[in-house]
């Protein structure tokens, strides 16, 4: 993952997934369904909270690393 810092504050569907690890499409869903809660439009385009994207990341550590 990117260092967060590296990161702008408001990022785009294409970082989220990169950062996740996850396909565009799938970052684009969770965008229209609410697990970004903050996520909102700019004309077409998608953009989601940085801060947002680190606490969802926190959120579930724990549950990777329980597996590990």
């Amino acid at each position: 993952m990117p260092d967060s810092d590296s990161l702008p504050l408001i990022i785009t569907v294409e970082e989220a997934a990169t950062a996740l690890r996850v396909s565009r499409s799938t970052v684009w869903r969770w965008c229209q369904d609410g697990t970004f809660v903050s996520a909102f439009k700019i004309g077409r385009n998608w953009r989601i909270r940085r801060t947002e994207l680190e606490t969802i990341i926190e959120q579930n550590l724990p549950a990777f690393e329980d597996k590990g």
